[in-house]
């Protein structure tokens, strides 16, 4: 179970180093040899070979395995993978530096075409922080967290709302850990011909809670789609999302169908100004939209945190 986190600033990672790319064979050795031919004598391809990567963006260090088809059916044997036109041996491939790889496959004289697959710095190495969450009485300890602002909705009261998202986890990579809750909650906006004037950041009383986006507690899936009904609390004690990274002290609960207790203490950003910020919010960024948006938003965040 893979879960990308994607927050509303892309957070800009350079890094020097040349590119090194490893192919993970059963042995864990690299093999270069020749660029990936086209068929013999120019004829024209009557099959159709698919690479397929098990996921088209990963972390330094991660290993993402490759498979393909032919006319449909799996090949196991027999196929060659090329990255960036260079053969590799075996079927995986890991990066040390940040990198967009060209990945194809050769099987017999039919050539795959292209995909992309890119490798990106962990962003959630630095962040630090403890609390619990549980989910229906089992309870663990987790030591990551990340707020996101997401955009500025109407409240179907001739208000609006600034919809945020508190996600929580352990370890230090959200996308490979096995307890992970992220839970969704409204504060008022104030918006003035279609713009953004102000609105209110998380603290004890200006929360109101929305809904359960996902929970996974021991690598079990408890919640795979948004769950509004429920009773909800958020309170944030503490809350400076001007510090770098950005803080909070605060305590979630939600009662009913899924019981959910969530509090932490610690940072809610990497360690970059630009993701810090993200998290206080900026009225040029976020826009307004409609609650019809909201459903789709949530369903972009749920194809991108739950995917294998």
């Amino acid at each position: 179970m893979k879960k990308i986190i994607y927050s509303i600033l892309t957070l800009s990672l350079i890094l020097t180093g040349s590119l090194s790319v490893t192919s993970c064979g059963s042995d864990d050795s690299t093999t270069t040899v020749t660029p990936n031919p086209e068929p013999e004598d120019n004829e024209p391809q009557t099959q159709t070979l698919v690479v397929t990567a098990s996921a088209t963006s990963g972390y330094l260090g991660d290993v993402i395995t490759l498979s393909a088809t032919l006319d449909g059916a799996a090949i196991t044997s027999g196929v060659t993978y090329y990255v960036d036109d260079v053969a590799i041996s075996g079927n995986t491939l890991t990066s040390d530096v940040e990198a967009d790889l060209l990945v194809s496959a050769k099987y017999q004289n039919v050539t795959s075409d292209y995909v992309t697959v890119s490798f990106e710095e962990n962003p959630f190495l630095d962040i630090e922080g403890v609390g619990n969450y549980s989910y229906n009485g089992t309870n663990v300890v987790i030591n990551g967290a990340l707020l996101r602002a997401i955009n500025a909705f109407p409240d179907g009261n001739g208000g609006y709302t600034i919809w945020w998202i508190q996600e929580g986890w352990t370890g230090n990579n959200p996308s490979t850990s096995e307890n992970y809750i992220a839970v969704s909650f409204d504060t008022p906006a104030v918006v003035e011909n279609n713009q953004l004037v102000s609105y209110e950041l998380p603290g004890a009383n200006m929360n109101t809670y929305y809904s359960i986006e996902t929970a996974l507690i021991n690598g079990q899936l408890m919640v795979s789609d948004q769950f509004t009904g429920g009773t909800g609390v958020v309170t944030y004690n503490a809350f400076d999302g001007e510090s770098n990274p950005a803080t909070a002290d605060f305590n979630i609960s939600v009662t009913g169908t899924h019981n959910i207790l969530f509090n932490y203490v610690g940072d809610i950003s990497p360690v970059a100004s630009a993701r810090a910020k993200s998290v206080k919010g900026n009225k040029h960024n976020l826009q307004i939209k409609s609650l019809k948006d909201k459903e789709l938003v949530k369903q972009e965040l749920l194809n991108k945190i739950l995917k294998k």
